[in-house]
């Protein structure tokens, strides 16, 4: 006998006594997949990955309308800084000054805050050679756009 028929000899046995050993063992599993208590196991698992999947939509949706809150409270904020009276611009930056320390407000959202009360918050801009103001140091210029 060669190796390669010895190998398939081998094989062909291992391949036998599997096939022979859980033959039975598939008989009582297809037993129990065709009962009702698989039927109830499976109700289970499925009620289970529903339950985290709304749960996850939830916290979700809850996160959406916080965040949409977020905004319409700074929209609000931001409308009361142009106002006239200047009682109504303190209460808004002040409101603007919360927000953007809130934890809704993310990176992006408190760089937009800065950038619309950059005006009453800072100094005044210098202005450069042909009386435009110079961008604030640390912001991204674009070439060409003097």
């Amino acid at each position: 006998m060669t190796f390669p028929e010895f190998v398939f000899a081998l094989f062909a046995a291992l391949t036998r006594f599997v096939v022979t050993s859980l033959g039975a063992t598939f008989d009582w599993l297809r037993e129990w997949l065709l009962s009702p208590g698989f039927g109830g196991a499976a109700a289970v698992v499925a009620a289970a990955i529903a339950y985290v999947a709304a749960r996850r939509q939830a916290e979700a949706n809850r996160a959406a309308s916080r965040k949409e809150q977020w905004w319409k409270r700074a929209e609000w904020a931001l409308n009361l800084t142009l106002s006239d009276k200047s009682e109504n611009r303190i209460v808004g930056l002040d409101t603007l000054d919360a927000l953007s320390r809130s934890e809704w407000a993310a990176e992006h959202e408190g760089d937009v805050i800065a950038a619309a009360t950059e005006w009453a918050l800072g100094e005044p801009e210098p202005e450069q050679g042909d009386g435009q103001a110079a961008p604030p140091e640390g912001r991204l210029t674009v070439e060409g756009s003097d």
